[in-house]
């Protein structure tokens, strides 16, 4: 099963699967035709201590596709952010340093009350970073564990060459940025879904 499936302009489709690196479990990033017919294997991640239950804080891969048809996969665990062009050669690494966040017991007790089934606490700290976007102008946008004072998650800012060059507070689960406007979703007080928009502007070249 192809989770996350997206096509480009040929009309490959990629996603991620279910698979083994080595002789470890691993999540694969794979491109196919549009027969889903296997053309390569663009990254993997490999998932720790398979055999033991479900940790709700263990680093999980996102990928995003740029403008120009570059497909971006994060290492959340290191804070990296890999390049891979269409055919599968990493172009681009853009990595930062951070400052471990410790897991609170607020959060604990949430994922808890999340998950259906058995979990278990093994981090004492978050890994560098959950979600990001590429917008279309290939700027990323990557949500961290740090909390501004209101308790919104501050998110760093990296330009098209991949120059780190803001950090900022945003409301919400990151969807998409394009035409400078940035688009997040969240609840209200009653527990209904609401879209937010941010524009962005940018005072360099």
């Amino acid at each position: 099963m192809l989770y996350f499936p997206r096509s480009d302009r040929a009309w490959n489709i990629y996603g991620f699967e279910a698979g083994w690196l080595a002789d470890q479990p691993a999540i694969r990033l794979l491109k196919l035709d549009r027969d889903m017919n296997l053309i390569m294997e663009m990254a993997s991640y490999p998932m720790p201590e398979p055999n033991k239950p479900l940790d709700p804080f263990a680093p999980f891969p996102y990928w995003e596709m740029t403008p120009d048809g570059m497909l971006v996969f994060s290492r959340s665990e290191i804070y990296a952010l890999e390049f891979y062009n269409p055919d599968g050669k990493l172009v681009q690494r853009v990595t930062r340093a951070y400052s471990p966040v410790r897991i609170t017991d607020e959060e604990k007790e949430r994922r808890q009350r999340a998950f259906s089934g058995r979990v278990q606490f093994r981090r004492e700290y978050h890994p560098g970073f959950g979600r990001f976007i590429c917008d279309d102008k290939r700027r990323l946008i990557v949500q961290t564990f740090e909390r501004s004072a209101e308790g919104s998650y501050f998110h760093d800012i990296f330009d098209e060459r991949g120059r780190y060059v803001a950090k900022v507070p945003l409301t919400g689960t990151l969807l998409a940025g394009k035409n400078d406007k940035l688009y997040c979703s969240d609840e209200d007080e009653n527990g209904f879904s609401i879209l937010i928009r941010y524009g962005m502007r940018w005072n360099f070249k």
